[in-house]
């Protein structure tokens, strides 16, 4: 997923709260730490730093809720930061 295609996402999915930009995104995963799963509707970013795991934002899009979609890209971050070396995954 590009920035703008996170950043769009993004602006479905928080409808209460301020979503990040593109330009947020692209800074997040310019970052070499930067751990990005996703699928067509959903995604996971985070970074993994010294064992541990941080999920900076998650999004699904809110047509496709409760069909599972961010439980994939969850389930695919947790075994991709596992693979860098994290312990734990911790939320922000």
């Amino acid at each position: 997923m590009t920035p703008e295609e996170l950043a769009a996402l993004s602006a479905r999915a928080y409808r209460h709260m301020t979503p990040w930009s593109a330009e947020a995104f692209a800074a997040a995963l310019a970052r070499p730490q930067s751990l990005l799963t996703y699928n067509a509707q959903a995604f996971v970013l985070g970074v993994v730093v010294a064992g541990e795991a941080e999920i900076l934002a998650l999004a699904s899009a809110p047509e496709a809720q409760r069909q599972g979609h961010a439980s994939q890209a969850l389930k695919a971050f947790h075994t991709a930061a596992q693979a860098r070396g994290a312990t734990r995954v911790v939320l922000e």
